[in-house]
């Protein structure tokens, strides 16, 4: 990358971006990074997504990539009615989501989908639910 490129993309991200560095324990960097990759997340969106989620500011309010804004809310959904959205395969738009246990049992779980099989599966299960219920849904549709 060029030095204009760089300078450029300095005063981009000094207009557009606060910048907040964190410090954690030795040895746990990876741990955060490969959770991020598991969520089909950068760490920077990952890290962004738990302090908007943990501040209760909605995601058209926070600002940032829509695409990430978006599957923060897909997870916070499923989360709220407890399911987890995993990503399955790295570079690739595949994902699973993970049905709750029942009486400590693995209820399995939804595989193979796409984002927007996913977007689709949260607007049943919104339709479906009054806020904050969790649902029994039927994962052989």
């Amino acid at each position: 990358m060029g030095k204009t490129s760089t300078a450029v993309k300095n005063r981009y991200n000094a207009k557009a971006y606060d910048q907040l560095p964190i410090r954690i324990p030795k040895g746990r960097k990876d741990d955060v990074a490969n959770r991020a990759k598991e969520n089909g997340e950068t760490v920077n969106g990952y890290v962004n997504a738990l302090i908007r989620d943990d501040l209760g500011i909605p995601p058209d309010e926070w600002g940032g990539n829509e695409d990430m804004k978006s599957l923060a809310q897909l997870r916070r959904i499923l989360n709220n009615n407890g399911y987890s959205l995993v990503k399955k395969d790295k570079g690739q738009d595949s994902w699973m989501i993970v049905i709750p246990s029942i009486n400590g049992v693995a209820a399995g779980g939804d595989y193979g989908l796409t984002l927007d099989d996913v977007r689709e599966w949260v607007d049943d299960l919104t339709s479906a639910t009054p806020a904050g219920d969790s649902a029994d849904r039927d994962v052989t549709e």
